[in-house]
């Protein structure tokens, strides 16, 4: 039960999170992504801006600091990349 409970709750992260990363990409107007003639940002903007993106997620409580669920999380990811 305790593991259908976590598994929902990470399926309502990921989309949550996806939601919330295309959201702020399109409101923030960053440059084509991959073509290096358009990028108008430096590392450490780009830096500063992954950082803020990340305190954002803390405060909405959306990272996972579990360290048995990231253990499971890990291992299952780990399997399917091995099963390719």
């Amino acid at each position: 039960m305790i593991f259908f409970k976590v598994l929902s709750n990470f399926i309502l992260l990921t989309a949550a999170t996806s939601l919330l990363f295309i959201a702020n990409i399109q409101a923030a107007n960053l440059p084509e992504m991959g073509n290096p003639v358009n990028n108008k940002l430096s590392l450490k903007q780009e830096k500063i801006i992954g950082q803020e993106f990340y305190r954002s997620l803390l405060k909405r409580n959306l990272v996972i600091n579990d360290p048995e669920t990231l253990s499971y999380l890990k291992h299952i990811g780990n399997t399917l990349v091995n099963q390719l």
